[in-house]
């Protein structure tokens, strides 16, 4: 991915949360301390932010830096969950892989796949 692409990307991303949670560029400006013309040209992708705004970006929109670089659909939230696991003791991994299993069972049964379902099936026998 080019240096432009990641601008309109990450200009995608913020301006997708940034209606999520019904704010206007005047408030995510104000809040993390920079023009509204500034901001502007980040949703647009003409321009990109330092380190130290991304940082102030993420915490006012209440968002990490993988959202506002990858965004949020499941592949990229799967990724997301296992960098938070990766540096995990092996105990802590099946213990959250419990607490996994009992949310996917109690979803709505549109929501569940007939993977979901096989393997559902498979931790009742455990």
């Amino acid at each position: 991915m080019t240096k432009d692409e990641l601008q309109v990307t990450i200009g995608q991303n913020l301006r997708k949360i940034r209606l999520e949670q019904k704010l206007t560029i005047e408030q995510v400006a104000e809040r993390v301390g920079i023009s509204t013309t500034f901001y502007s040209n980040l949703e647009s992708g003409n321009k990109m932010m330092s380190v130290e705004t991304l940082r102030k970006m993420t915490d006012t929109l209440c968002t990490s830096a993988d959202a506002l670089l990858y965004g949020h659909d499941a592949e990229n939230r799967i990724r997301s969950i296992d960098l938070l696991l990766r540096d995990q003791p092996p105990e802590n991994i099946a213990f959250i892989e419990k607490l996994v299993r009992l949310c996917v069972n109690d979803l709505p049964q549109e929501n569940k796949t007939e993977e979901g379902v096989a393997c559902r099936d498979e931790c009742r026998t455990e």
